[in-house]
């Protein structure tokens, strides 16, 4: 079952209240970006998080959970690498599922104090403990010093603060040192907010926005000093319509089709002269990113999913006409 919630916690001094926001805001959602602390507030759409509940582990009482921003399904809460000080971060989704896509509940979902561990050293976690459910203040000795817990980064929980992968015994020495003000159990909440449909949810390459169906980027050009607005509008059947400069004598549109909401490797149809690509080359080899002459903003009204993005930094990157 998916709910749209906040993953929040406590600091383990000052009873310091902050939830998990993306770094930077909806604004700056990518593969890589950071997960860091922000006073709660369910109307801040880089806060709220779907969480998917598979199941358990091993049929004990850890489940493994699937964070995904609420904004752009297709990333997954993670780490880059299973290792010690990793921070969490966006990733791109996988299928079949890594080992390390997967964020692991411990203790009883919406029990007092409840650990999150990562990767497959998170199901270790479970797996190695003498107790299974053992994990909260009292005894979280049991746990193999290996496994990564996530926390927050440096001595005091603070709006900004990172949220990192530590050694299970790092975390007890930490909850139990009065210099230290960190969070290490989190909370899961329901804001009652329905989830995105499921085909949002299992093809990246379906919607160019999350709240609509036109994105809108802005491009700083600052080599040729020009500014240009640039646009995706869906119309349906996976048609979708890039527009360099709409509403202009200038502008230029690109008919961008995936076939049948085809997320593999099926070669995309866009009608220009073109590389061949698919909804996985086009997500994997086209973000959106800024060099030493373009600048890209998003027009907050009309925000763009990595998709959207993606087809706009395509088209700017493989055809002379666009952009």
């Amino acid at each position: 079952m998916n709910l749209v919630g906040l993953v929040n916690g406590e600091s383990s001094r000052h009873g310091k209240a902050y939830c998990w926001k993306i770094e930077g805001g909806k604004s700056a959602i990518k593969h890589g970006a950071k997960i860091v602390l922000d006073k709660c507030d369910e109307k801040d759409e880089a806060q709220l998080f779907i969480h998917c509940h598979p199941g358990q582990i091993n049929g004990h009482g850890s489940w493994h959970i699937k964070l995904s921003p609420y904004l752009a399904p297709e990333y997954i809460v993670s780490v880059k690498a299973e290792e010690d000080g990793m921070p969490l971060r966006l990733e791109k989704r996988h299928d079949p599922p890594k080992d390390e896509e997967t964020l692991y509940l411990l203790d009883n979902i919406g029990a007092g104090d409840s650990h999150i561990g990562v990767g497959g050293l998170g199901m270790g976690c479970a797996d190695n403990a003498p107790g299974y459910l053992s994990v909260d203040k009292s005894n979280i000795h049991n746990i193999d010093g290996t496994c990564l817990l996530v926390m927050t980064q440096g001595p005091s929980a603070t709006e900004d603060a990172r949220i990192v992968a530590k050694s299970a015994s790092l975390v007890k020495k930490r909850e139990n040192n009065e210099d230290y003000d960190i969070i290490s159990n989190w909370s899961l909440s329901d804001t009652g907010i329905d989830p995105p449909p499921e085909d949002a949810t299992s093809c990246p390459c379906s919607e160019v926005s999350p709240s609509g169906n036109i994105c809108k980027m802005i491009m700083k050009d600052r080599l040729n000093k020009e500014v240009s607005l640039l646009r995706v509008k869906k119309r349906g059947d996976g048609i979708f319509i890039a527009t360099d400069r709409p509403g202009t004598e200038d502008a230029w549109n690109v008919r961008v089709t995936v076939p049948n909401n085809n997320c593999d490797d099926y070669p995309m149809d866009i009608k220009a002269g073109v590389p061949s690509t698919s909804c996985n080359k086009l997500l994997s080899r086209y973000e959106m990113l800024d060099d030493s002459q373009l600048t890209f903003v998003e027009d907050e009204k009309y925000p763009c999913t990595s998709f959207g993005k993606n087809i706009i930094y395509f088209l700017i990157m493989e055809w002379y006409y666009f952009g």
